[in-house]
């Protein structure tokens, strides 16, 4: 099953001083206060938080149907744009 999850919002602040926040190793906790219900957990499980991150995605009860997911976090500075994409495998890790 495919699904997509998109959230839009204004943010009265430049561009740069956005990414800064959205392209920081912080990143994942920046989204949690932004979307303040939407996560259950959200938390690192592999890296620090750049590039490469394995995240462990819960959502809060009716959120969405998958409930629980690991997350691969990959931030591209030069295109200014996170991307996470879920990992099927996440059954290896204890979410």
């Amino acid at each position: 099953m495919n699904s997509t999850l998109t959230s839009e919002f204004y943010v009265a602040a430049p561009a740069e001083d956005l990414w800064d926040v959205i392209g920081s190793k912080d990143a994942y906790k920046t989204i949690q206060m932004l979307v303040p219900g939407m996560f259950e957990k959200l938390e690192i499980l592999e890296g620090d938080g750049g590039t490469g991150t394995v995240l462990v995605v819960v959502f809060s009860p009716g959120m969405l149907t998958m409930a629980k997911a690991a997350a691969k976090y990959v931030v591209d500075n030069s295109k200014k744009s996170p991307n996470y994409s879920y990992i099927d495998n996440a059954d290896k890790y204890e979410l």
